[in-house]
Parts: C-alpha cells; sequence; structure tokens
C-alpha cells in the first residue's frame, strides 16, 4: 500500500518538481515520469513560493547557474538556502527530498562527518579550510595533488 498522496481525481499520485525548467535534472524526471505515465507539475523555484504544494509529493531540484565567481556563487548558495528554509517551514507538505535535508547536503564538511559515522567510504578531507589547505600547500613546496599536500 502505498503512502504518498494521490488524486482523488486521476489516481495517481501527484508530483510537483520544483527546480529550473531547462535543466537536465528536469528532463530527465520529466521523461521518466512520462514513461511512468506519471503526471508531474514543473515549478520553477519563485513560482513554488505562492503555490499549494498540499496536495501531493513534491521534489525539490537545485538551481542551475553558470557563474564562476566565487563570491557571486555563495550569494546563489545563500538564496537557496534562503529558499529551502521556506520551504521547510510550510506546514503539511509531504517532501521527496526535505529541505532541511538539502540544507545539509551543502555544508560538505557536515556531510561528509555524517556519511563517516555511518560507515560510509569517503575521500579524505584535504584541509578543514582554506587557510589550512593553504598553509599545508607552502608546507609541502606548493606540489600539487592530494598525497603530497598530507
Amino acid at each position: 500500500m502505498c503512502t504518498f498522496p494521490y488524486s482523488t481525481i486521476k489516481g495517481f499520485i501527484v508530483i510537483t518538481l520544483i527546480g529550473p525548467h531547462q535543466s537536465k535534472r528536469t528532463h530527465y524526471f520529466m521523461q521518466a515520469a512520462a514513461v511512468l505515465g506519471e503526471p508531474v507539475t514543473a515549478l520553477t523555484h519563485p513560482q513554488a513560493l505562492d503555490a499549494s504544494l498540499t496536495s501531493g509529493i513534491v521534489k525539490i531540484d537545485p538551481p542551475v547557474h553558470s557563474e564562476t565567481d566565487i563570491r557571486k556563487i555563495n550569494a546563489i548558495g545563500l538564496d537557496y538556502i534562503h529558499f529551502l528554509q521556506n520551504m521547510a517551514a510550510r506546514p503539511g507538505v509531504t517532501w521527496l527530498n526535505h529541505p532541511a535535508g538539502l540544507i545539509h547536503l551543502l555544508d560538505k564538511k557536515r556531510c561528509k562527518r555524517r556519511l563517516l559515522e555511518h560507515g560510509i567510504p569517503t575521500p579524505p578531507l584535504v584541509a578543514e579550510d582554506v587557510k589550512s589547505f593553504c598553509t599545508a600547500h607552502r608546507h609541502h613546496g606548493g606540489k600539487k595533488g592530494r598525497q603530497r599536500v598530507h
């Protein structure tokens, strides 16, 4: 027995996908849903802020960007975290991937610690932060490669 909310009209699971329409993730998700005969409502992040999301299951995909300036990337990341916080505060939504969990995934060090706590193999951290990486890098003569930085 499926515990996901069903549409009383169609008998299908009502699926809402929040994400950029032009992303490959959206394309492949919509393609898979079509093969399965499942209807999907696709909303952009701004559209989702005002949409009713209580009648089905909701999946959130990350925004797409091509920014290379780290200062701007951080701003994009903060905007996405703010969006996820707004979504997490909404009552009565059944999430495929809960916004609070997505926020935790964006914290790579925390995510790596959680994986290790559960015995999931992960590559070792090169350094805890940029400053300690630079210090180790200088200490080892500026050689490239993770194995030489340790």
